[in-house]
């Protein structure tokens, strides 16, 4: 897949800009703020309806603007694709998808469009940071892989509040409505969330093997085995929903008694180890970047294999953070993989490597340029 144009018109700082990337590699150099990562997080806002940094769409709007619109031409096997992403201010507005000039029936039709997969500094949460990163990381690449995990994550997340709201109205005391509620709730939470649950084993199952290979592969450590572990509410295939269904029946009380649901997918983590040690006790700075990468690249494997085709790479601000080795290593893998980089000097990535370039600066209001070179 390639992304051949992205159009942002009133989207953060880019009042109406056009980016023309290069099939292969395209720089996007400038100051810090000028928005270079306002243009990686448009194609990922198209790709899977969300921005990849905490934002609510409302931040997604220019400055003294009530709408913004991002548009992202792509070319895959099957032809051109086309997703537009309209946002506008208000508590009542809802996100607009269009696909190919059309809505979709809905949302997540968008999903496969346009593939991506986005590497920031902010990964390194990944390795070190609370188990909603990894699940966030688990759930954003399964999405793309397939529209089916999409609707089955909105389901369980639509029976999940809905059951915390019967828990909170209850205030400890559960009267037989509620009860009756509750037990509704509990059978849409199964459903849904052993959908989920087996569709994350199965990805872990993916990705072991790939990531030790990988975490070898860049750091050149033989006696380093990275490996991931599932740690979840149910940690095998077999009788998943009789699993789920006991698990909420063990916490009810303590559920009432909280107001809040405290057993689920919702609650599941990735632990990641280096030679049996977990990483984010013992990994050195340099282990935990490398750690990142390798899932990063497994992930490009995966969405490859899925597709027949490989997603398009957005490297934020991360050459800078890798050493000469692992920047050759990684500029190998990605051979044949569009990829998008910025970067606030040009020369962080390596001269003859990029077919094309654009500056990011701003202009006298502080709006955001882009300037092909």
């Amino acid at each position: 897949m390639t992304v051949s144009s992205v159009r942002l018109i009133r989207f953060r700082n880019f009042s109406d800009s056009v980016l023309l990337p290069s099939p292969r590699t395209t720089i996007l150099h400038g100051s810090n703020g000028a928005g270079k990562t306002n243009i990686v997080e448009a194609i990922h806002l198209c790709a899977l309806g969300k921005s990849h940094r905490p934002a609510k769409d409302r931040d997604l709007i220019g400055r003294g603007f009530d709408a913004a619109r991002v548009t992202v031409q792509a070319a895959r096997m099957d032809g051109g694709h086309e997703v537009t992403v309209l946002l506008e201010a208000g508590e009542q507005k809802k996100k607009q998808v269009l696909l190919n000039g059309k809505p979709p029936r809905r949302l997540g039709e968008m999903m496969g469009h346009v593939t991506c997969v986005i590497f920031s500094p902010e990964d390194l949460d990944l390795i070190k940071g609370g188990p909603a990163c990894r699940r966030r990381f688990m759930d954003m690449l399964l999405c793309q892989r397939s529209a089916g995990y999409f609707y089955d994550l909105q389901k369980y997340w639509t029976a999940l509040g809905q059951r915390n709201a019967v828990l909170k109205a209850a205030q400890g005391t559960m009267d037989p409505e509620r009860m009756r509620l509750l037990a509704v709730w509990d059978e849409q939470m199964v459903m849904a969330g052993a959908a989920v649950v087996k569709k994350r084993l199965a990805l872990i199952e993916s990705l072991e093997k790939l990531v030790t290979e990988n975490y070898k592969n860049l750091s050149g450590a033989e006696n380093e085995a990275f490996k991931l572990r599932y740690r979840g509410c149910v940690e095998d295939s077999g009788s998943v929903e009789e699993t789920l269904l006991e698990g909420l029946m063990k916490a009810r009380k303590e559920d009432i008694r909280k107001g809040t649901t405290s057993y689920g997918p919702h609650r599941e983590d990735i632990i990641m180890t280096l030679s049996g040690r977990d990483m984010r006790v013992f990994a050195s700075q340099g282990q935990i970047r490398t750690a990142a990468l390798a899932l990063k690249l497994s992930e490009i494997t995966l969405l490859e294999q899925q597709h027949g085709e490989p997603p398009v790479l957005l490297l934020d601000d991360v050459m800078s953070e890798l050493d000469m080795n692992r920047r050759a290593l990684l500029l190998e893998f990605i051979k044949g993989v569009q990829t998008l980089v910025t970067c606030t000097d040009k020369t962080d990535y390596p001269p003859g490597k990029a077919d094309r370039s654009y500056y990011i600066g701003t202009d006298g209001s502080g709006g955001g340029m882009l300037c092909a070179e």
